[in-house]
């Protein structure tokens, strides 16, 4: 059995605890970061969420663009269909 001289033994021992607390700050700025993230942004986003529906609720200005939207896809599926039956029509393309 061989024996380890002191300075060994205690340099070893302020390695493991220099990882030791290493691994501690960062899960504690973890933990910290997400507390953060937690309190202060989503509740900002969520605000910014609600905003964001009201304003597609009341406006008739989005409404009448989702319409529009809603309709050229619609136009733009019932061409593609036509094409499938018809592929040698040429007034839809």
């Amino acid at each position: 059995m061989k024996v380890r001289p002191q300075e060994d033994v205690a340099e070893n021992e302020q390695e493991m605890a220099a990882a030791v607390m290493n691994a501690a700050k960062k899960t504690l700025i973890t933990q910290v970061v997400k507390k953060n993230v937690i309190e202060n942004i989503v509740p900002i986003v969520i605000s910014l969420k609600h905003m964001v529906s009201y304003v597609i609720q009341t406006s008739d200005l989005v409404s009448s663009r989702l319409t529009l939207i809603n309709r050229r896809s619609k136009q733009m599926s019932f061409a593609e269909n036509i094409q499938e039956f018809m592929p040698n029509c040429k007034d839809f393309k």
